[in-house]
């Protein structure tokens, strides 16, 4: 499964638009857009705010929205974090090119050699 899927999910032929959720969502992640029929819905608008707070899925009404949640084995769990730590570890160790010439010249104590 794609990243998406496990993002608040919303069940357009259920929602009401009412809006609590996008009332209560304190990261702005969702909004209420406008169909093509003219129906006015709750939706995701900003998935990369969503941080799973569960608010929503909570204070729906007609139990609208579902917050999928991923289970893994220990095993992959302590997989999946070994290999983010790797990512992490590869981009704090990557050398930036110099730029310009400042400190030419000069030894790790700042002297001239």
């Amino acid at each position: 499964m794609g990243d998406s899927a496990w993002l608040p999910q919303i069940d357009q032929a259920l929602c009401t638009g009412c809006g609590k959720c996008v009332e209560t969502c304190p990261t702005g992640a969702l909004g209420q857009i406008t169909l093509p029929d003219g129906q006015v819905k709750a939706a995701l608008v900003r998935p990369d705010l969503c941080t799973y707070c569960t608010l929503c899925e909570d204070l729906c009404p007609v139990d609208a929205i579902a917050l999928p949640f991923l289970i893994l084995s220990q095993e992959a769990y302590e997989a999946e974090n070994l290999s983010r730590k790797e990512r992490e570890d590869d981009k704090a160790h990557e050398v930036s090119p110099p730029s310009g010439d400042a400190g030419a010249g000069a030894d790790a104590g700042g002297l001239l050699a």
